[in-house]
């Protein structure tokens, strides 16, 4: 009986932290999309003032782009076209591609753009992705305002560089993260990331205007130089050094901004075992890196990311398992209380059922649980017209609702457990 008190005392408390967390995150999303509409949003004054500031940049700042890849040569130049075909004037933008011990084609592919005017190829031997980024910010030096980096899976849309460098005009702006979508999703997989990564668009462009994104990732992240001369160099940071060197700016004071104009199309697992291994690495690294700047948890000084942002990702993870554990046990409960029925009055059918109101579940963890499933069937409606400027559930939403909420506590698990045991993951 304690037990039971114990655990339905828990699961009251997930529910309404979840929900006044998806309430808090969708009404801040209306209430910033109705700012922006009436044309007085002006992101100095509507943020506190942070010591990472730097001076104003120009519309056309010289911008490098590091390309770290490793046994990528399906899709590399794909990439490299993609960043060719860039709006942006040439004589303003580099790139440069950095092969970590590829044991593929891919310094072959790479090698095709060697006499580009714009590209310069470095190659070394493996040691892991952060060492290739560092040897691209090493090569490019003082020689351009803004670094940015792009996965050798991910291709950009021709206008990303030139929405991305708009919001850098803000001189408290010291990196910009852009909109992440999954490449002409196929599979049922596909979709459903494709899903994912629209509604992840959603929660960085809100954590952005709060000045509590954690995460800079791979596909075409862009950073003043002034981060780098000031933090130094990426980290090995648990194979996770996106979320590091996000956490570390945090750390100093700099502030990270979003934008929904910048699209990027990167190439997302085809199958549950790849979806499950990166995840699992995403997860693991989160949770190393969160405990590793545990000192600015709930800290005012260190601003929303720390009040917010880190805490709620850090609990959304915790919740998840148990909020599935638990409905694991009712299930089990219920059923073990309607065998013993089936076994006590026999098992009987009828044709048609008698249906009763009376019957309906009404118990208030069933109705929160309605209403949360219902906030975020909004959050996910306003992710999309955001996103694709579209309204609508397509069939493949239904993928997502079905099937995320029984695998995403299987890989939080095994994130958790790698966590425990200390064992990290690769690079792939």
């Amino acid at each position: 009986m304690v037990m039971h008190v114990a655990a339905e005392t828990l699961l009251y408390t997930l529910l309404f932290c979840a929900l006044y967390a998806q309430v808090f995150l969708l009404v801040t999303f209306l209430e910033m999309r109705a700012v922006r509409a009436r044309g007085t949003l002006c992101r100095s004054a509507a943020r506190p003032s942070i010591a990472g500031k730097s001076s104003p940049i120009d519309l056309n700042p010289r911008v490098a782009i590091i390309v770290p890849c490793w046994n990528e040569e399906r899709t590399l130049m794909g990439t490299l076209d993609s960043l060719l075909a860039l709006e942006y004037p040439r004589d303003k933008l580099s790139i440069v591609i950095v092969d970590d011990g590829s044991t593929d084609g891919t310094n072959a592919a790479a090698e095709r753009y060697r006499a580009h005017p714009q590209v310069a190829l470095l190659s070394k031997e493996n040691g892991g992705k952060y060492t290739a980024l560092n040897l691209g910010i090493e090569h490019i030096g003082v020689s351009a305002d803004l670094i940015g980096c792009l996965d050798a899976d991910s291709f950009v849309a021709p206008s990303a560089l030139r929405e991305i460098v708009r919001v850098f005009t803000d001189p408290s702006i010291m990196a910009v993260t852009s909109l992440i979508k999954v490449v002409k999703p196929h599979t049922i997989m596909e979709r459903v990331q494709s899903v994912e990564y629209i509604t992840s668009g959603f929660l960085r462009e809100v954590l952005g205007s709060i000045n509590a994104l954690f995460v800079t990732p791979g596909p075409f992240s862009i950073y003043r130089r002034d981060v780098f001369e000031k933090l130094g160099p990426y980290r090995a940071a648990h194979q996770t050094e996106d979320l590091e060197i996000a956490m570390r700016m945090h750390a100093h004071g700099m502030q990270i901004g979003n934008t929904l104009s910048a699209l990027v199309y990167t190439r997302a697992p085809r199958t549950f075992r790849q979806l499950f291994r990166q995840r699992v690495r995403w997860h693991y690294g989160f949770l190393r890196n969160a405990l590793d700047y545990r000192a600015m948890f709930l800290r005012p000084q260190f601003g929303h990311v720390a009040l917010f942002g880190i805490p709620a990702a850090v609990a959304s993870i915790i919740g998840s398992i148990i909020f599935f554990g638990y409905s694991i046990y009712d299930i089990a409960r219920s059923l073990a209380h309607r065998a013993l029925q089936w076994a006590t009055v026999g098992l009987r059918f009828e044709f048609p059922p008698d249906f009763s109101w009376f019957f309906v579940p009404t118990a208030p963890k069933v109705l929160l649980s309605l209403v949360l499933v219902a906030t975020f069937l909004i959050i996910v409606w306003q992710s999309r017209r955001a996103a694709e400027g579209r309204r609508g559930f397509p069939r493949y939403f239904l993928y997502f609702f079905a099937l995320y909420g029984m695998i995403a506590p299987l890989w939080y698990a095994r994130a958790i457990y790698n966590v425990i045991r200390a064992r990290g993951g690769t690079w792939r």
